[in-house]
């Protein structure tokens, strides 16, 4: 046989097992080995035993695709019976079994080491069925910790000191107010178990989930030695913002050229210590975060979101608007007033949504009004942001109307920043 018909791997599946064996054909052949699929190879017309026979000499090595259906098929136990054959005791790694659901290893099948493929994302499967393929040694690049060496005892942290790893963008909020029941749910959520924890907190748009990430960070900062904030509504931003850990963190991949490895190592780092907080901020979905959550260690994940269904991967804790008490105390805070009547009013024309009550407090504070003067601009903007016919939903119609107040008022004092923000304007 001529060496330019010789292909690297045949891969042996049930066809109940089909997307399986396809991406596992599509990810090795990305890598530079060729494959041998049924589903790609054997066309129309041809004879199915003769593909299957040639597939059989043309191919280095098999690949068996393992599961309840493979196993217990007729026509898969020759493939893999085939490849067993001419290497009984495994050391030329003939047959490569790639487990990807679980099954019942019994016979001569259980006596060879196989690649686990379960419970893994796409990024870390690729990595093991890559891993898993390769011939020769499985030396890591980096030499092992001492396994006798005793544990070294971290000196206590001077208190209200920050841990040394720390990127979280924003000071501490010194008017932050309430919200301490979800607070503690968090604390809870995220101290659970042993492995590393994931919890998300989802909400509308403006009721404070990135206050309460960042006030739960510098409370519990003591916690830990590495707290990292994450731009996750940004693919591009969050990628980068992961990658940076592998300099913060001296790895040796820190200076690698591509980023998938940076991001890689950082993942690996993390699978593999404890005492870390990840906070992914606003989020959209748990399919954008695969790639970036770790698997093991014992360290906690934060996320922020506006999207609802996290409870397949996180314990979800839903943020809602203030309840009153909280929202009047936060204005008189905010303004340094004791008009708690005026405050209640405001707290209620504007839903108790604290990122419209921010924008409100900062007014009052900027212009030195009280808090009458401002409920009253805000219930006349209000009627004339409604008669424009928009915005249609409540909480989108608060934050309009009390933006609308601050803008006037930039407008006013400052006609070219104002412009900057609304070009459209003539």
């Amino acid at each position: 046989m001529a060496e330019a018909d010789r292909k690297d791997f045949f891969i042996s599946y049930n066809q109940a097992d089909k997307a399986w064996a396809e991406w596992i054909a599509w990810e090795l052949e990305a890598t530079g080995y060729s494959t041998v699929l049924q589903a790609w190879d054997f066309r129309p017309g041809r004879n199915f035993v003769l593909e299957m026979d040639r597939a059989a000499k043309v191919a280095s090595r098999t690949i068996a695709v393992l599961s309840p259906d493979y196993l217990s098929a007729l026509f898969t136990q020759p493939e893999w019976a085939a490849a067993f054959a001419q290497d009984p005791s495994g050391e030329k790694g003939l047959l490569l079994p790639v487990l990807v659901r679980p099954c019942d290893l019994k016979g001569l099948l259980s006596q060879i080491i196989y690649i686990d493929l379960l419970v893994l994302d796409k990024e870390v499967a690729r990595e093991a069925l890559i891993a898993g393929v390769e011939q020769g040694r499985g030396k890591p690049a980096t030499a092992p910790g001492f396994p006798g060496a005793k544990p070294k005892k971290e000196a206590p942290r001077f208190p209200g000191a920050l841990p040394p790893i720390w990127n979280v963008p924003h000071a501490r909020n010194p008017n932050f107010t309430g919200r301490e029941e979800i607070l503690q749910d968090l604390r809870k959520s995220l101290a659970a178990g042993q492995a590393t924890a994931l919890t998300a907190l989802h909400g509308l748009g403006g009721v404070g989930k990135t206050q309460l990430a960042l006030e739960y960070a510098y409370r519990q900062a003591p916690d830990y030695n590495l707290v990292w904030w994450l731009r996750a509504d940004d693919p591009v931003a969050l990628a980068g913002d992961y990658a940076a850990l592998a300099k913060e963190l001296d790895l040796p991949e820190k200076d690698a050229a591509n980023q998938e490895d940076q991001v890689a190592a950082v993942r690996r780092w993390l699978s593999q210590n404890v005492k870390w907080l990840l906070i992914f901020d606003n989020a959209g979905k748990p399919q954008d975060l695969n790639s970036y959550l770790p698997k093991g260690g014992n360290g906690h994940v934060l996320i922020t979101s506006r999207y609802a269904a996290w409870r397949g991967i996180a314990w979800a804790l839903d943020v809602r608007v203030w309840e009153r008490p909280e929202a009047v105390a936060f204005i008189l805070k905010r303004t340094g007033q004791q008009d708690e009547a005026a405050a209640g009013e405001l707290a209620q024309e504007l839903g108790d949504l604290p990122l419209a009550l921010e924008q409100a407090g900062a007014y009052i504070d900027e212009c030195r009004c009280s808090i009458s003067h401002y409920l009253e601009l805000f219930r006349t903007m209000r009627r004339e942001l409604l008669k424009k016919g928009k915005p249609s939903q409540d909480y989108r119609k608060t934050v309009a109307t009390t933006w609308e107040i601050s803008f006037q008022k930039l407008q006013e004092e400052a006609p070219a920043a104002a412009a900057l923000l609304n070009p459209s304007e003539p």
